[in-house]
């Protein structure tokens, strides 16, 4: 068993610190995602349609609001700004903290005097308001410990902290939705901001003690990058959340319910592409800095191919999953599954174009790419929801995300024309070819859907290539620095 033991603890040494981050966070997410999987049975049978809905339009909200009061400047901004060390880590960390903080409390004295005519508008409370402000300073507290663990390609405290919240939420969300009767939906959402701020208090204090929240250098570093990019983050946030909230208005609450369980099963492929992106961006920004720009097309590619099978994977066995955790009348959310699977495909593919983009920090462009986006998406959500019901957001959402993808990749070129002497990085061919093969075979898939046994047969054949193909799969992956 010792030796068992010690040959695991060898080949894991040998793993570059990117990968042995990437693999700590698959399984971290794997088990996220299990405890999620376990946990939504009981919420889809405790909570009415309407209740279930009511809670993912809360989340679709705090979303939106996150953008506008922390301008997500905890993520790949504050990323390149520690890879750049133009300031020391500590000085970072509070100086983002205070101005996110800041931006928080501005939003709240803004929005007060006309809560009454917001709230009326939005379907909200002022406590469930009051809960999604929390909850969004709470995150970007989180979001920039993650992006200084990340940048050092640190895993073991992550790995227990969100382990622990997870379980924290379902269990206590369960107990709460079974002792309130009325407002299930907003009870749930209190609890989840309950767990994370007692958390993540204790990181906003670490950074008040280690340097000033108020730093007007930081803040004028920042404040040029962060506030061009709200309408790249918001375009985000209304490509994954606008859907539900149209098909609230457009539909029904039990409808946006209905979409909203087909959205997060899809968004269970994050649990990948999260993994992936933890390591590559920070790797990316490294290597474009050591002028390694060889290194990045086979791991690009690799990783693109990867998030494609995984996606695939997911899509076959989505009707099954349907059926097991969910009642009968949730059965048909199982058609917008393959979509919007497929969307997140190409979320993974602009996240690596957008690295250089980030690096370079062209923040003009990526805003103008992604209002483009938005609005197109919104545009596309009005004519297509209302003509053919909800199943249609998960294909307009598709080929929102298409366009992104391709419009962040022509800038990616420009970026590498102009800054990096028009160095070969990546291959536009194989990109499309994986792209296609991933697309016509989703189409197949979606096909069978009545007939599991060849499913899951494609299924087995395909994970069997992979096994034996382990050690090609390993050298792609392993982001040797």
């Amino acid at each position: 068993m010792g030796s068992v033991i010690e040959k695991c603890r060898e080949k894991w040494n040998q793993l570059s610190k990117p990968t042995q981050a990437s693999i700590a966070v698959i399984v971290c997410k794997v088990i996220l995602m299990a405890i999620s999987t376990l946990s939504t049975p009981f919420f889809t049978r405790i909570m009415s349609m309407d209740q279930y809905g009511i809670f993912t339009i809360i989340a679709s909200w705090y979303e939106v609001i996150l953008v506008f009061t922390t301008f997500e400047l905890g993520g790949s901004i504050f990323q390149q700004a520690l890879v750049k060390k133009q300031f020391e880590k500590k000085e970072l960390q509070a100086g983002a903290a205070g101005l996110g903080t800041l931006g928080v409390l501005l939003f709240f004295l803004i929005y007060l005097p006309f809560s009454g005519w917001i709230n009326g508008r939005v379907g909200i409370s002022l406590t469930t308001m009051t809960a999604i402000l929390i909850f969004s300073w709470t995150t970007h507290i989180y979001q920039i410990w993650v992006s200084s663990q990340k940048n050092d390609f640190k895993y073991k405290k992550m790995f227990v902290l969100a382990v622990f919240v997870a379980i924290a939420e379902a269990l206590g969300g369960i107990a709460t939705v079974l002792l309130v009767k009325d407002n299930q939906g907003e009870a749930r959402f209190w609890w989840v901001t309950l767990v994370e701020t007692v958390t993540y208090l204790p990181f906003f204090i670490s950074f008040a003690k280690g340097g000033k929240l108020i730093n007007k250098k930081v803040w004028k570093y920042f404040l040029p990058l962060c506030i061009p990019l709200i309408p790249h983050y918001l375009t985000r946030i209304l490509l994954n959340q606008s859907d539900k909230l149209m098909i609230k208005f457009l539909e029904s609450e039990a409808e946006a319910g209905l979409y909203g369980l087909g959205h997060s099963i899809a968004w269970m492929l994050c649990v990948f592409t999260g993994a992936l992106i933890y390591s590559i961006n920070p790797w990316l920004f490294q290597r474009i800095k050591k002028s390694e720009l060889d290194k990045i097309g086979k791991v690009a590619h690799g990783t693109i191919f990867l998030v494609g099978i995984a996606g695939l994977a997911l899509i076959t066995v989505s009707p099954e999953a349907i059926y097991i955790f969910s009642p009968e009348e949730y059965h048909s959310a199982m058609w917008v599954i393959p979509p919007l699977v497929i969307s997140v495909f190409f979320m993974y593919m602009y996240n690596v174009f957008t690295c250089f983009s980030f690096y370079f920090e062209k923040s003009g462009v990526i805003m103008l790419i992604s209002l483009s986006g938005g609005i197109l998406n919104v545009v596309l959500n009005y004519i297509f929801i209302g003509q053919y019901g909800w199943i249609a957001a998960g294909y307009t959402t598709l080929f929102s995300y298409l366009c992104f993808a391709v419009a962040h990749y022509i800038c990616m070129k420009k970026l590498i024309k102009s800054k990096l002497n028009n160095a070969k990085v990546l291959n536009g061919k194989i990109i499309v070819g994986i792209a296609v093969l991933v697309v016509v075979t989703a189409a197949g898939i979606m096909l069978l859907y009545e007939y599991p046994l060849i499913r899951y047969s494609i299924l087995l054949v395909a994970l069997l290539i992979m096994f034996y193909k382990r050690k090609t799969i390993m050298e792609i992956i392993n982001m040797k620095s």
